[in-house]
């Protein structure tokens, strides 16, 4: 989902585009999660939003994602 933004736009504009469908999904995810597991949706969707950039940058690099650039 992510990358739709890319498909219209490019630079800077796709990459804010791209963060906000990123963080609206994963709000969404944990949300779900949370109502799914009986807990509370507002702290599930929170957790799941500040998890995302907590990703070790080492994984992106494994997959051949450690060099992209913006222009």
């Amino acid at each position: 989902m992510p990358l739709v933004p890319w498909f219209f736009w490019t630079g800077t504009k796709a990459a804010v585009g791209s963060i906000a469908l990123g963080a609206a999904a994963a709000i969404a995810v944990g949300g779900m999660l949370g109502y799914l597991g009986g807990r509370n949706v507002a702290w599930s969707a929170t957790r799941q939003l500040l998890a995302l950039p907590s990703r070790p940058p080492h994984l992106g690099a494994r997959v051949g994602c450690s060099n992209v650039t913006v222009t």
